[in-house]
């Protein structure tokens, strides 16, 4: 909705977008608590999204910067994984959809065209993956998502193949030690939830579905959001030039998120110093 100039190399420019709390007061409560469930939704799959690729970023080098950035990016999808599951439970309900609609009819006609067409298309295609009793992520959500399952971890074990080496990384010191086989074993878990004996089809699987599902949701929420602002806030001022320029940002392709750090200022700031 926002007109920008092309950005420079390493910049990011952005709006800051006011909202006073009486704006939202005078919305029906019920589509006020929706915009707010939704916006964080939105927030959340994003960070996930982009730790997850920072993660995989980083999975480079010696082998215990390899391990912990591959298991750092696993639990990071499959949590990706269980929000995506949420986020579509939550769009999908009866009275949500009726505000949806509602507030897609108030993006103006010059802006809805090409916007209306992509988020249909979005929704076509969540629908159809959710319809799919198989579907990866309601499996990864049921089962490992968000707390560990005593039968996936025996059929995981299962697959190990008995020439596999695993490795833990102890360092000696707090909440820095990484124990890789017992990571190794539960990135075996996604390969049994599908039936599969190739240890590394299941991660493959989560990652592209994951990420493919959290990118159309995104899709159908910024719909929605964008639709809130027309009817509510007054879409003008999302139109503005924008205010905000960040510099010196890093490339999407080489940030990176690592396990191991120089953890002296932490512990430091554990024990009070």
């Amino acid at each position: 909705m926002t007109k920008t100039r092309r950005a420079k190399r390493g910049e990011l420019r952005l709006t800051e977008v006011h909202i006073a709390k009486a704006e939202l007061d005078a919305v029906p409560e019920a589509e006020r608590i929706h915009f707010l469930m939704l916006a964080q939704t939105a927030n959340e799959l994003a960070m996930l999204r982009i730790l997850t690729i920072q993660a995989l970023n980083g999975a480079k080098g010696k082998r215990a910067v390899v391990e912990t950035g591959l298991g750092i990016a696993f639990m990071l999808s499959r949590i990706l994984a269980g929000r995506v599951h949420e986020a579509w439970d939550l769009l999908r309900k009866p009275s949500l959809i009726e505000v949806l609609e509602a507030n897609m009819r108030a993006i103006p006609p010059e802006d809805a065209t090409k916007f209306l067409e992509e988020v249909g298309q979005a929704r076509e295609a969540v629908i159809a993956y959710f319809a799919d009793p198989t579907n990866l992520l309601k499996k990864v959500r049921n089962k490992v998502a968000f707390h560990h399952d005593r039968a996936t971890v025996v059929g995981a074990y299962a697959l190990v193949p008995d020439d596999l080496e695993l490795v833990d990384f102890h360092t000696g010191t707090r909440g820095s030690t990484f124990y890789g086989a017992a990571d190794t074993i539960a990135a075996l878990s996604v390969s049994h939830l599908i039936g599969s004996d190739d240890p590394a089809e299941g991660q493959k699987r989560l990652s592209h579905e994951a990420t493919r599902m959290s990118g159309l949701l995104e899709n159908i929420i910024d719909g929605y959001l964008v639709g809130f602002a027309a009817r509510h806030l007054g879409i003008e001022r999302f139109r503005v030039e924008p205010n905000v320029t960040l510099r010196g940002l890093t490339s999407g392709a080489q940030a990176k998120l690592t396990f191991y750090v120089d953890d002296r200022p932490l512990r430091r700031l554990a024990d009070g110093a």
